[in-house]
């Protein structure tokens, strides 16, 4: 049996606490509303009796109550219940007081219980009007000994406390059922929250990605506060010590060519793509970054660089000469490729070598090359890359991405003869990162350090 997760069930219910405190709230208000103004008010008389075996007829035999008295009583209590609450005795009760219910109705208001080793028998009766629950107790008191008496020949039974009422009503309590409404509100709430995560298939945390889709995270990248979208390379950056984990894996796994994916185009692979060929080129590492989505390539507005020609450009013409439309002019160690501004037929695109060849003649001259693919849910033109690439990493958007697009990706992957490095989690609130990882915490900002190239 699968072991429960406790430090994950607090997490979900965590992440849940609004909904649980709105649902407490509305119960709480609920069964406050309820109670005070739909309940009718009941009031209760509380009385008891005691009871012996013997009508001291019999000669030799006194009134005195004995044990053997009291076993016969205590096995005798259930039937003195069904007998206080017959159908004879109270349909008796009714005829006598003029009441307008039945005995079926009168008998669910009729609680008969019994004191342990004794012969002492309690009865509570509720009623809408105090007085009348009070005459209701006298008179099943009274109908219950005549009754007794004639099917157990006790006639020394005697009222032990007369019935006495009690003012406060029992069942209006609008504080006690703003509670009892808040607890269950609460505990709906929680299902809902344990519900919908067991259906849910977005993928949150490493566990998520590790149990649904069987993949590494490589890192996990905050949700950027502004529109830029570049990390500065400020030490304390937590978005650039983000990129710095990723980097440190794709060196791990010794990789040196690395197509970045998604299912869809807001999912973020395109800011992990430029942020990933930055981080390297600060390094050290020479570095070339191609934008090989023709359709919607944004890598020339992010880095402001121009985009006259680019990689349509060349695939148009069936050239691999990648030189021609190099851009040098961002930061030392980082060569970018723009998507071009060509218009080509896409259909052809599936059956062209080109960007495949220049990724083979580039691998001999660059120590790392990234290259921004396509969504894979829109369109198919990555499936040329997977085998021309040393792995390909999934981007997936925090609570956004599910499980399901993510295997339909990795299935791709594997039949084009690919393999994955693993999965990038985009966008995550930087609350939910926690800063303790890192020992800081701090906002990064636009900048990217320009460095003159060596000539």
């Amino acid at each position: 049996m699968e072991e429960i997760d406790i430090k994950a069930l607090f997490k979900i219910l965590n992440d849940k606490k609004f909904l649980i405190i709105v649902f407490a709230i509305i119960g709480g208000l609920i069964g406050y509303i309820y109670n005070k103004e739909f309940v009718k008010p009941m009031y209760e008389s509380r009385s008891s009796i005691i009871l012996s075996a013997t009508d001291g007829s019999i000669e030799g035999v006194t009134d005195e109550i004995t044990q053997t008295d009291i076993t016969i009583n205590e096995k005798l209590v259930n039937t003195y219940a069904e007998i206080a609450k017959s159908d004879s005795v109270l349909d008796k009760v009714i005829a006598k007081l003029n009441l307008k219910t039945t005995s079926k109705k009168l008998a669910k208001n009729i609680t008969v219980n019994t004191e342990a080793k004794t012969t002492v028998i309690k009865l509570v009766v509720k009623a809408e009007d105090p007085d009348q629950a009070v005459n209701i107790s006298n008179e099943l008191i009274s109908v219950f000994f005549e009754r007794v008496g004639e099917l157990y020949n006790i006639k020394t039974a005697k009222v032990l406390d007369a019935p006495k009422i009690n003012k406060t009503s029992v069942n209006v309590n609008p504080t006690k059922f703003l509670i009892i409404g808040a607890v269950i509100g609460a505990a709906i709430a929680i299902f809902l929250a344990l519900f919908m995560d067991v259906f849910n298939d977005n993928l949150k945390t490493e566990s998520d990605i590790e149990d649904k889709v069987k993949l590494h995270v490589l890192t996990k990248v905050p949700k950027f506060s502004s529109k830029n979208m570049i990390v500065s390379f400020n030490e304390r950056s937590y978005e650039a010590e983000a990129f710095r984990t990723l980097v440190a894996n794709i060196k791990y796994f010794d990789k040196k060519t690395i197509l970045v994916t998604s299912n869809t185009p807001d999912e973020g692979k395109s800011t992990v793509s430029i942020n990933l060929a930055l981080t390297l080129a600060n390094s050290g590492k020479r570095t070339l970054l191609i934008d090989c989505d023709l359709r919607k390539g944004t890598q020339h507005l992010l880095l402001n660089i121009p985009n006259k020609y680019g990689l349509s450009n060349l695939v148009r013409e069936d050239s691999a000469d990648y030189k021609s439309v190099l851009n040098e002019s961002v930061i030392e160690n980082l060569d970018v490729i723009t998507k071009g501004s060509a218009v080509i037929n896409y259909s052809k695109l599936l059956f062209s070598t080109t960007i495949g060849r220049i990724v083979d003649d580039a691998k001999t001259k660059y120590d790392y090359i990234i290259i921004d693919g396509t969504p894979s849910e829109l369109v198919s033109d990555d499936s040329i890359l997977y085998k021309s690439v040393d792995a390909t990493a999934i981007v997936v958007k925090y609570n956004n991405t599910k499980a399901s697009q993510v295997n339909k990706i990795k299935a791709t992957i594997k039949r084009s003869g690919g393999s994955v490095i693993g999965v990038i989690i985009n966008g995550i609130p930087k609350d939910k990162l926690g800063n303790k990882r890192y020992g800081y915490y701090e906002e990064s900002s636009y900048i990217v350090e320009r460095k003159p190239r060596r000539h």
